[in-house]
């Protein structure tokens, strides 16, 4: 067991660099949210698994752009539903840059939409809407393992059915991945 964990703190402690180990710049990050997996209570009193990945291109080392895509499901007594999500941030790196620094951004997200039959036995939908200020921290260590931290807090329009709410939604992300 003491080798694996030794191997992670190595990737972990190495340093920074703004280029691959050949010289090439980096310009491609792919990381999957790990919050997402942990299963959450959902509105329908039931629980939810998603599985969301972020990819985010490097356009200068101060500005990237990124997409993000999400599915898994929904559950509780009676149903199971799918779920899928899509999403684009516009980052800014005001200290540091691309693939060692702190995130200022904005976000975007459509999701989750749900689709199917209820508990109830009725037909289900939602569809919620989140615009936010993102803020985070990147790291890519000299291989190229990234852990990304994000959160934002924003306007949110939830869609429910016949009914429409809005009010504030939160994000938070813990991002692990590659960047290339």
């Amino acid at each position: 067991m003491l080798g694996p964990l030794a191997a992670l703190a190595c990737l972990l402690a190495a340093p920074a660099a703004g280029v691959a180990a050949d010289g090439a710049p980096r310009d491609l990050s792919l990381t999957v949210d790990v919050v997402g997996l942990v299963p959450f209570r959902f509105f329908t009193g039931g629980d939810s698994e998603v599985v969301e990945l972020l990819g985010e291109w490097r356009l200068t080392d101060k500005l990237g752009v990124a997409g993000l895509l999400g599915g898994g499901a929904a559950w509780g007594p009676g149903y199971a539903l799918p779920v899928f999500g899509v999403g684009a941030q516009a980052l800014y790196y005001p200290v540091g840059r691309f693939d060692h620094g702190m995130q200022l951004g904005l976000e975007a997200h459509d999701g989750p939409l749900l689709a199917g039959v209820g508990p109830t036995g009725r037909p289900l939908t939602e569809n919620d809407l989140l615009l936010a200020p993102v803020v985070g921290y990147k790291l890519a260590t000299a291989p190229g393992f990234t852990l990304d931290l994000q959160g934002g807090v924003g306007w949110q329009l939830l869609l429910g059915g016949t009914a429409v709410t809005t009010g504030l939604g939160v994000d938070l992300r813990l991002n692990v991945g590659w960047t290339f």
